[in-house]
């Protein structure tokens, strides 16, 4: 009900509480996150379309990106956009797991003038925020886009994960 609240109904002051959730999550799992390791880590949000930006009010995402980069003292980075789409709830597994190529690019300010990227992921370890896990299908395009970017590792954040049996095949349950 909350993160409904948080992506629906513009309740933007459960992004802080849902984020310090993730965050303790997180800081129990893996413990680099703490000490001199800490630095070489990045939150990322996964990236909507602009135009549902725009008509919600709100990127969930990003707050919750926001909060548990604070809670953890770490850096959040934006260096990701989406192209626009049906949104993901709207469509049915098969179609999500056929969803064909990534819509997820690097920001252009993330692009080098001789088409290199200048990304402060190269050599980082990320973890990607996102509101539910489903399919895997979303965490998966984006992974690879950041590893592409230079990451060195990537792990998902997510708050709730839907029923085991509707991940896409290769990823195990978190």
């Amino acid at each position: 009900e909350a993160i409904v609240a948080l992506k629906y109904q513009r309740d933007w002051p459960l992004a802080a509480p849902l984020g310090r959730l993730l965050a303790d999550r997180l800081r129990a799992s893996i413990p680099a996150l703490s000490g001199p390791e800490a630095n070489r880590w990045r939150v990322v949000p996964v990236p909507m379309p602009t135009w549902r930006r725009r008509y919600r009010g709100i990127d969930h995402a990003r707050e919750l990106a926001r909060a548990v980069a604070g809670d953890l003292g770490l850096r959040s980075v934006q260096p990701l956009r989406k192209a626009g789409g049906r949104p993901q709830v709207a469509l049915a597994r098969g179609a999500r797991l056929r969803a064909g190529a990534s819509p997820y690019r690097l920001r252009r300010s993330d692009r080098c003038r001789f088409g290199g990227f200048r990304s402060d992921l190269r050599g980082r370890s990320v973890i990607l925020v996102d509101d539910v896990l489903t399919t895997g299908g979303t965490i998966e395009s984006v992974a690879s886009v950041v590893s592409r970017a230079g990451a060195i590792s990537v792990i998902a954040g997510v708050l709730a994960v839907t029923d085991f049996e509707n991940l896409s095949p290769g990823l195990p349950p978190a």
